[in-house]
């Protein structure tokens, strides 16, 4: 899988603030363990939120946005055999989209995660969305309290990239591909 360079990924985590920042602190969107409900949050902004079958249209989950007529009307559909961990993710992605091309004056916009083999593996903007993605379900707070937590269980000393990345995926209901990318950039050692 591609990355982006730090300076993109680290613009990318002021966007998220910018936009997410007031749910990521609150309680109503986060557990006290840590879950971000993406879905309260989407629903919130604005979003009409599915989840459906969509092996026919052969994506993942989709993103629509109609600004005609005075006034918009938006939604996120997720495919409906999807993990609720694939799920978070998905509508995660789509909001990152949202924001990433907020800027846009088109009436209409549609973003559709597709399924491919390297979906992102070269695509800058689908990368940017799975950096959005991952920013948005790992509260920063929440992450450095589960780092001190494991520090003190290692009595101080130093915690093995492997074992953040399986207490942040557990945590947080990530993927161990986005926990990763999130430490790597949080701890400046992304390649």
């Amino acid at each position: 899988m591609g990355r982006l360079s730090n300076e993109k990924a680290i613009l990318i985590k002021r966007l998220v603030n910018l936009e997410l920042g007031y749910f990521l602190e609150h309680d109503r969107y986060v557990s006290e363990d840590g879950q971000v409900d993406i879905t309260k949050i989407a629903t919130d902004l604005g979003f009409d939120v599915y989840s459906l079958d969509l092996s026919k249209e052969k994506v993942k989950g989709l993103m629509y946005v109609n600004k005609k007529r005075g006034r918009e009307s938006r939604f996120i559909a997720v495919h409906d055999e999807h993990s609720i961990q694939s799920k978070r993710f998905i509508i995660a992605h789509e909001l990152g989209h949202y924001f990433l091309e907020k800027g846009k004056n088109e009436s209409e916009y549609i973003s559709a995660a597709k399924y491919t083999d390297n979906q992102s593996a070269e695509d800058e903007n689908e990368l940017a969305a799975d950096y959005f993605a991952g920013y948005s379900l790992i509260p920063d707070h929440k992450f450095n309290e589960l780092m001190e937590s494991l520090k003190k269980q290692c009595n101080g000393g130093d915690v093995n990239i492997e074992r953040k990345i399986e207490a942040v995926s557990n945590t947080f209901n990530v993927s161990s591909r986005v926990a990763r990318l999130y430490i790597e950039v949080r701890e400046g050692t992304a390649a």
